[in-house]
Order: structure tokens, then C-alpha cells, then sequence
């Protein structure tokens, strides 16, 4: 495919993007590369994915008790 280069750059359809949000532009020696950006991590999508066994029978119920002794 070929594009203009106008005033404010090139533009990508869409078509070439699909479900992409956002894209890291970069340029390595005379080639543009344009990627989708790794979705940014939401913390809370990890928790629980390593979970720590402290032998306590209700830690989940009481996680708030626990965590206030501890300070």
C-alpha cells in the first residue's frame, strides 16, 4: 500500500488495526514500524495469582483484621 506524506504525517486505515487502541511508532535505521502497545497491567488482575499460604483458616474473611496488626 502507498500513502501521501501530508503536512502532519501518514495516515494508517483502520482496517489495518483491528481491536488496536493504541500503537508504539518507532523507527529503526529507514523503516517506520508501527505496533500495538501492550495493553497496560491492571493490578488487579493479578491478585491472587501467587497466593501466600499463612496457615490461617479465614485470612480471606478477615484479611483487614490481619493486615491491621501487622502495622
Amino acid at each position: 500500500m502507498k500513502a501521501l506524506v501530508e503536512p502532519d504525517g501518514v495516515r494508517v486505515p483502520r482496517r489495518m488495526l483491528p481491536g488496536v487502541k493504541e500503537v508504539q511508532i518507532r523507527k529503526v535505521g529507514r523503516t517506520v514500524v508501527i505496533e500495538p502497545s501492550a495493553p497496560a497491567a491492571d493490578p488487579m488482575f493479578e491478585l491472587g495469582r501467587r497466593p501466600v499460604d499463612l496457615g490461617l483458616a479465614d485470612a480471606a474473611e478477615h484479611h483487614d483484621a490481619y493486615l491491621n496488626s501487622a502495622l
